[in-house]
Formats: C-alpha cells, sequence, structure tokens
C-alpha cells in the first residue's frame, strides 16, 4: 500500500515526518493531521522514526475491540477538493522572483470545506485523502470521543485517525 500521500510535506516541527516509518510492529505514516498504520511493511528508510511513547500516546485515542460504533464512509458525501487562485503570487506561481512557497508554484491552493460528522467538523482535504488513497469501505467509529478528539477509522488492512477542526468551526456540509 503507498502510504506516502498521508505523509509529511517537509518543514514539520516534530521531526521529518516525509516518508512512512516502521514501529511497534506496524508500518505508520502522518502528515500531523491524519495518521494511519498497516501491518509492518518491509524496512522502510526512514531517517526520522518518532519515539515509541508519542506514538502510544496518540493512538490510546483508537478504540478498543468492541468499544465503539462502526459505520461506512459515504464516500459520495465528501466534497471534492476545489483549487482557487493563490493570493500570495496572484496566481502566476512566482512570488516576487522566487517560486511561490505558498502554493509550490502552481498558481493555485485547495479550498478547504468543513464537513460535519456527528458532533465533529473535519477538513475534506483530509477525507479526500482517505477516500482516494484507502481500499474501500472505509468506516469511522461515530459516537466515540469529544469534539477535539482525532476520528478512529479503519480500511481493509489498516487503521487510522484524522484531527477534527477546533471545536467552534461551523461545518459547511453534513457528511453524517
Amino acid at each position: 500500500m503507498n502510504l506516502a500521500p498521508f505523509c509529511g510535506k517537509g518543514g514539520f516541527h516534530a521531526g521529518d515526518i516525509t516518508q512512512p516509518f516502521n514501529l511497534l510492529g506496524f508500518t505508520w505514516a502522518t502528515d500531523g493531521h491524519i495518521m494511519v498504520r498497516v501491518p509492518e511493511q518491509e524496512a522502510l528508510p526512514s531517517a526520522y522514526v518518532p519515539r515509541s511513547d508519542s506514538i502510544r500516546e496518540v493512538w490510546t485515542a483508537y478504540p478498543e475491540p468492541g468499544r465503539a460504533c462502526w459505520s461506512i464512509l459515504p464516500v459520495d458525501s465528501v466534497p471534492k477538493v476545489k483549487r482557487v487562485k493563490c493570493e500570495a503570487c496572484g496566481g502566476n506561481g512566482i512570488y516576487v522572483d522566487v517560486p511561490c512557497g505558498e502554493c509550490d508554484s502552481k498558481g493555485s491552493i485547495p479550498k478547504p470545506v468543513m464537513c460535519g460528522f456527528g458532533n465533529r467538523v473535519f477538513s475534506n482535504l483530509y477525507l479526500r485523502i482517505m477516500v482516494e488513497n484507502l481500499p474501500h469501505p472505509i468506516e469511522v467509529a461515530t459516537g466515540y470521543g469529544s469534539k477535539e478528539a482525532p476520528l478512529p477509522f479503519r480500511f481493509p488492512g489498516g487503521q487510522g485517525l484524522v484531527m477534527p477542526m477546533r471545536s467552534d468551526t461551523i461545518p459547511q456540509v453534513k457528511v453524517m
């Protein structure tokens, strides 16, 4: 399984999470907003491996078997990602005389849509990463955890967590 879409793009404060890494019998990938794990794959050339206690701490948000109600994520109701003109470079991909770092020289940036999931709100940017890169069905733990807690999800061959938006964010679209 290709885990690269779930990895950070660089510049993350907690270390280099731009590649999957093996730890605790799993292969993990995260960008700090979404995290997936699958059974350990062959050795990966990751220069950075987080401390196992930090991964265990984050993973405590994942429910123990029988502690959550699982529902299939309605993938067709997750809005597609639309792009809008980058204001930093005016849409030409160049800021002053250098490539635009805001849009990676593309001239446009993704415009998130806030999606309601019960009592939580998530960005469609992360939900679309799940929908477009994981095998289906994707199940989410509904009614589990607080508004600020990561949403557990599972898919054939693995599990994950996705972080919600701040609790005062108002959803634009109801997904579940």
